[in-house]
């Protein structure tokens, strides 16, 4: 799977492991965001994010067993001067290690233990001007 981030922020993580703590993006849950396919990545930068360097971790991941979560679009919340849709769950449901986006192609992962996600491989390219 692909978690998207930063040079300085990639650098940390290979050193120290994800920090859950850190989290700022919380629309599909708390916990480390990854992308199932790099489509998805694309199609996300595409969006919402305007930067032209990108650089992704491709990690394993031990997903355990998990359940859907949605992103309320109707209710944005506001945290740090960032907004975000709320989502339906924050954390996995009692029983279940993670949880995933409600799209057919399960597009999106929320794994909420740092433990459960080992970075790879990273892989830095520019993104073509738009």
């Amino acid at each position: 799977m692909f978690h998207v981030t930063t040079q300085s922020a990639a650098s940390k993580i290979a050193q120290e492991g994800f920090c859950v703590k850190l989290v700022k993006n919380l629309a599909f849950g708390r916990g480390v965001n990854l992308y199932r396919k790099i489509d998805s990545v694309h199609e996300h930068l595409g969006r919402y994010d305007d930067r032209r360097e990108i650089v992704l971790l491709v990690c394993q991941v031990l997903v355990g067993l998990a359940h859907e979560n949605s992103s309320n679009l109707d209710e944005i919340v506001y945290r740090n001067g960032a907004g975000f849709s709320k989502p339906r769950y924050y954390r996995p449901r009692k029983g279940f290690d993670s949880m995933h986006s409600d799209d057919e192609e399960k597009s999106i992962w929320v794994i909420p233990s740092k433990n459960r996600v080992y970075p790879s491989y990273l892989v830095t390219y520019l993104w073509p001007e738009r």
